[in-house]
């Protein structure tokens, strides 16, 4: 009788010991997935901002058979365009020269007497100058008035402004803690609606900050408005408890 009492209770015992350790592995398991839970959400914050700087570029030329004789006349034109932004309150601190380049062309000149082609040398002068300013209304009172130029016959071959927002790194910090919040806002709603509570944070990542006009289209760029939107995206992850 004992030689089958003894593998019966050894069998016994290795039973026990496997659903024991099923129970153990199980509750572990359902530990191990409660630890676990976890939802992700995004929270927004924007700004609306208005830029603190102007950068202007006027570019103009002009060309003549002889080199003196354009340079001449481009320190002219410059001279007409530093009068014309100081008369739209720009300050004169404000103005500097970017560049000065000189080129030569050769262009048709008629014909000679057996009909070849003749040519011309013409230099060119071009200049830009740049107005730096954070005095944003004057100059976005002046480049509506560049036709004024035109009528002293000064042709801009380029009138460029872009407004810049320089504060950006000043409302990062409480633009951040504000995504963040909303995203705990969207959490807890979360949570509530499955029956959990939040718990802390597990992860985060912080999107880029998105500078767009604020009532212009996206098709152009924010450099072309004096009034911005600024915005940021945090992708959070929270901790769900029972």
């Amino acid at each position: 009788m004992k030689q089958y009492i003894l593998p019966f209770l050894s069998a016994t015992i290795v039973a026990v010991g496997i659903a024991g350790a099923g129970y153990f592995v199980n509750c572990g398991l359902r530990a191990a997935y409660s630890d676990n839970r976890s939802v992700s959400v995004k929270g927004l914050s924007e700004r609306d901002v208005r830029a603190d700087l102007a950068v202007w570029r006027i570019s103009f030329e002009t060309e003549s058979e002889n080199l003196p004789q354009a340079r001449s006349e481009n320190i002219d034109r410059e001279k007409k365009i530093r009068e014309f932004l100081l008369a739209q309150k720009i300050n004169p601190e404000s103005i500097n020269v970017e560049s000065i380049t000189a080129s030569k062309s050769r262009e048709e000149n008629g014909e000679d007497e057996r009909g070849a082609t003749l040519y011309k040398q013409v230099y060119s002068v071009e200049e830009i100058l740049v107005v730096r300013s954070t005095a944003i209304d004057d100059v976005s009172q002046a480049t509506q008035k560049t036709a004024d130029l035109i009528d002293q016959g000064i042709v801009l071959s380029r009138s460029d402004v872009k407004y810049i927002f320089t504060k950006l790194n000043e409302i990062k910090p409480d633009m951040i803690a504000e995504a963040t919040k909303n995203a705990r806002a969207a959490a807890d709603q979360f949570a509530r609606d499955s029956g959990s509570e939040v718990g802390g944070i597990t992860s985060a990542t912080q999107g880029w900050f998105n500078i767009l006009p604020r009532d212009g289209s996206s098709d152009y760029g924010e450099e072309n408005f004096i009034d911005k939107r600024v915005r940021v995206v945090a992708d959070v992850n929270f901790r769900l408890k029972d």
